[in-house]
């Protein structure tokens, strides 16, 4: 699409209106123009020398970009829910899965009772961290055990 004023002529070109080959020349090479009919529209100058000759212009209708907008966001919003319940879902199995350790310990120091302190908490399938709470836990329970066999001996006497 060339825009031409058909009052000037200029030895058998037309040229291009001042306020369009003004806007042309500051908007940069694309525009969209209009909000009823939206198009891009791509606007080249074209030099001869330090004149400018020619302007051209190629518009392309916006009606099928914005229909395939339209459809992803509709189809981003219908699969959102099962995207969030599948995180969730995931979510829930790691951590099921990276505390299990954690829930053995816990479950270990619960049997554990003031007449039988010989019990330990196993750690020989946790991960490092877990690994080293349980051998203080376990020196704790050690200390502990002194203590209350310290005691029963001295009521004992």
């Amino acid at each position: 699409m060339v825009a031409r004023d058909r009052r000037a002529r200029d030895g058998g070109r037309r040229r291009l209106p001042p306020p369009l080959l003004a806007n042309s020349l500051q908007t940069g090479p694309l525009t969209e123009v209009g909000p009823a009919a939206p198009v891009r529209v791509l606007t080249v100058p074209i030099f001869q020398g330090r004149r400018l000759d020619r302007v051209i212009q190629v518009g392309l209708p916006l009606d099928e970009v914005e229909n395939a907008r339209s459809r992803f966001v509709l189809i981003l919003l219908g699969l959102a829910p099962f995207a969030l319940a599948a995180a969730a879902l995931g979510g829930r199995l790691l951590a099921t899965r990276a505390l299990a350790p954690v829930d053995a310990m816990v479950e270990a120091a619960r049997r554990i009772e003031a007449e039988d302190l010989s019990r330990r908490i196993a750690d020989a399938d946790a991960p490092e961290e877990l690994a080293r709470l349980a051998a203080v836990l376990n020196d704790m329970l050690a200390r502990l055990e002194t203590s209350f066999s310290t005691a029963r001996r001295f009521s004992a006497d």
